[in-house]
């Protein structure tokens, strides 16, 4: 096996572990950890790589390098163990790398989506300015011809009075 992605399904996979699973226990993004066995993502540090081995009884070489054996000594000591959960600078630059990364990848997919509104509302105007005018036509319509009943039933008020004498 030549990737970390395929020693990790294989560790999986032995020990009937399913993503979701392994994602959920460890509070690992389930789409990550897919990226991970899809080997569509760059090295895991060494704090993800150190909990998925011992999350699996997996040994920490095996799945960075695919050398000695899959399964874990169970003998190291407080020291080493200790020495596998700390990070070294060179994890914290790729984890800091990866948040400005996110970030970055955040800020455009924001700048994506105001363009999209802005553009999203200049079609609704356009859309609906024809219904606007078309209505603002009608109201006028509709209050000439109110304005005409009233003049004519003024002028029919008139004309009675006038016949009646008033």
């Amino acid at each position: 096996m030549k990737t970390i992605g395929e020693r990790l399904q294989k560790a999986m996979n032995e020990k009937g572990i399913s993503n979701y699973r392994l994602a959920t226990d460890l509070k690992i993004n389930k789409t990550t950890i897919a990226n991970y066995i899809n080997d569509d993502v760059g090295r895991p540090n060494s704090l993800i790589i150190a909990n998925i081995a011992n999350y699996l009884s997996i040994n920490r070489d095996w799945l960075l390098t695919g050398k000695g054996e899959m399964a874990a000594n169970t003998s190291k000591n407080y020291t080493e163990n200790y020495a596998i959960n700390t990070l070294d600078v060179s994890d914290l630059k790729h984890i800091l790398s990866d948040k400005e990364r996110i970030i970055k990848l955040q800020e455009e997919k924001i700048k994506v989506l105001e363009q999209n509104e802005s553009k999203l509302s200049d079609l609704i105007c356009n859309i609906l300015e024809p219904y606007f005018k078309t209505i603002t036509k009608n109201q006028d319509i509709i209050a000439n011809a109110l304005g005409g009943v009233v003049l004519d039933a003024e002028a029919a008020a008139e004309r009675k009075r006038e016949k009646n004498g008033n």
